[in-house]
């Protein structure tokens, strides 16, 4: 069975027949896995080969094997948590203030707390001039006007879990546009896609790995070997530098 270790506060396993197996360097899944534009990450591992790990089913795509993630909260101290939605383009924290000012009645931990008495209840609450349910149970967000659904995410909150510690780096991460022009990746808070810190501590874990993010309708690979970005949809590449 797996134990808390050196204040560390989670734990990822595979299933390997009857046994449960700790993942070894786990961080860097962590570190992925506490993103909320991220998906999955895909692993190389001397016993199962390429594997692909997906966050929102919690499960290894087209694998037998079984995946779970362990926690240990801290002896003191409860874990936190950050709920999120899907809007029409990107992941947004609740309690957030929107684009044109928009307000939310509710925050993360008010979420939290109505989801540790009942993780299968829901609430409602306000944002601008509309009215939603949060059903906790289906992860869904609906707006009982137009009825329109949303998608909802529960992550830990990542400074608990040392995920984003001193590993991370100053690299500044650009991409290449259209015009031939290079753009840092967004700043945190947004969510329209990583920032260049999210892929500097990612990058500092494993410099010949690579990563998966979503922004708006399209989920991309960040590949550090080759220095490019790959559309998964389109299959459209583009050049990327750290500075």
């Amino acid at each position: 069975a797996a134990s808390r270790l050196n204040g560390k506060l989670f734990q990822w396993q595979i299933q390997d027949g009857s046994q449960w197996l700790d993942v070894a360097h786990d961080d860097i899944i962590e570190a992925q896995y506490t993103l909320p534009m991220v998906e999955g990450i895909r692993l190389h591992t001397a016993r199962h080969g390429t594997i692909y790990l997906d966050f929102d089913k919690m499960e290894i795509v087209g694998s037998n094997l079984k995946l779970k993630r362990l926690t240990f909260p801290p002896t003191q101290e409860m874990d936190e948590y950050s709920w999120y939605f899907l809007d029409d383009h990107s992941w947004r924290e609740y309690g957030v203030q929107g684009e044109g000012g928009t307000v939310c009645s509710i925050n993360s931990q008010d979420i939290e707390q109505s989801y540790q008495q009942n993780p299968q209840g829901s609430l409602q609450f306000t944002a601008g001039h509309f009215q939603y349910r949060l059903d906790l149970s289906a992860m869904t967000q609906i707006n009982l006007v137009t009825h329109t659904r949303r998608a909802v995410r529960r992550l830990q909150t990542p400074s608990l879990q040392g995920a984003h510690g001193s590993t991370g780096g100053n690299g500044l991460w650009q991409f290449l546009d259209e015009e031939g022009l290079w753009q840092e990746y967004s700043q945190p808070g947004i969510l329209k896609s990583v920032s260049s810190q999210d892929i500097e501590t990612i990058y500092q874990m494993n410099p010949q790995g690579s990563m998966r993010f979503s922004a708006g309708w399209f989920s991309y690979s960040l590949d550090f070997s080759a220095m490019t970005q790959t559309n998964l949809t389109t299959r459209k590449v583009r050049q990327v530098r750290r500075l």
